[in-house]
């Protein structure tokens, strides 16, 4: 089961700026439109999924979610 806290660890480990220069260096900015999530969660989740494959993805993004409005991300 996925917790908060390797979550936290996630974020803290690759930090906000350095995800997104990547997304900027891939000409992949945010188009914010029907309710998608901005290119740095997603980054995140991307991250968070090939960690913990095994744990549902709806149980990731949201506990994901949680822990960058915490800000930790």
């Amino acid at each position: 089961m996925i917790d908060s806290i390797s979550l936290g660890v996630l974020a803290s480990a690759v930090p906000r700026d350095a995800v997104d220069d990547a997304v900027e260096a891939t000409d992949r900015g945010a188009k914010r439109s029907g309710g998608k999530l901005p290119p740095h969660v997603m980054v995140y989740f991307a991250m968070a999924m090939a960690l913990h494959g095994e744990d549902d993805y709806e149980e990731i993004i949201a506990r994901l979610t949680e822990t960058l409005r915490g800000g930790l991300g």
